[in-house]
């Protein structure tokens, strides 16, 4: 199974009483930031930011990315949403096909606390230690996978057929087919990282492939992550 896209997500939330030292904190991260913002009907005004180009972190662990951004929202009542996402070069994408099912967990886990650097620099009141932090890792394949029936809809018989017959493949991106699962939007395959602290970080597997492309704010896959996980 072959990886096309490999990026780790990291959630932060902040008060809105912090947002001059959010976007004050990541102006001093970040050598490049875009604001967006549009009048809407009532005359309210919603503004959102993105955040990229090389961080000025003192020991430089997130230059080892292909890329690395903060997208910033004013969208939730008294919150206000960083979101980082940190994608995969391919030297690292490379690194987990090559390697062993029993070693990549261990190279993902190594790679999703490195986005701690950021949180560590922001007034967020997520968390940050280890097990827990409010992390996604985001695989999308090159092709789509042949798990959906005549209807167009995932097929239970065909996904449970490619979750046995691609189980070694699937745990080398810390993807644990007995673990609890749910598919989001259709399309997108979730399971948590480990049995222990189920609402720590997850694994999401995209099963469409879809077309590569992006907002004028954000790629598209990161908006499909949007809503709330609901495990079944």
């Amino acid at each position: 199974m072959e990886i096309d896209t490999a990026a780790l997500i990291r959630y932060d939330l902040c008060h809105e009483s912090e947002s001059d030292l959010l976007l004050g904190s990541l102006q001093t991260l970040y050598n490049n930031e875009e604001q967006f913002g549009e009048q809407v009907l009532g005359g309210q005004q919603w503004e959102r930011y993105r955040f990229e180009g090389d961080l000025q972190l003192t020991d430089d662990s997130l230059g080892v990315f292909d890329s690395v951004k903060t997208f910033v929202s004013f969208e939730t009542r008294h919150l206000i949403d960083a979101v980082t996402v940190a994608e995969l070069s391919e030297e690292q994408v490379k690194e987990i096909e090559e390697e062993e099912a029993n070693r990549t967990q261990y190279v993902i886990d190594d790679l999703a606390e490195q986005l701690s650097g950021v949180a560590e620099k922001i007034p967020t009141v997520a968390p940050t230690d280890f097990n827990r932090q409010p992390i996604q890792f985001y695989v999308e394949p090159p092709e789509a996978q042949q798990v959906f029936g005549d209807s167009g809809d995932v097929s239970d018989e065909l996904l449970a057929q490619f979750l046995e017959e691609n189980r070694e493949e699937l745990s080398k991106i810390h993807y644990g087919i007995d673990h609890q699962q749910s598919l989001l939007n259709g399309e997108d395959l979730i399971a948590p990282q480990g049995t222990a602290f189920p609402w720590g970080k997850l694994t999401v597997f995209n099963l469409t492939s879809p077309p590569e492309s992006e907002t004028d704010f954000e790629p598209i896959w990161l908006r499909r992550l949007r809503p709330p996980f609901v495990f079944s």
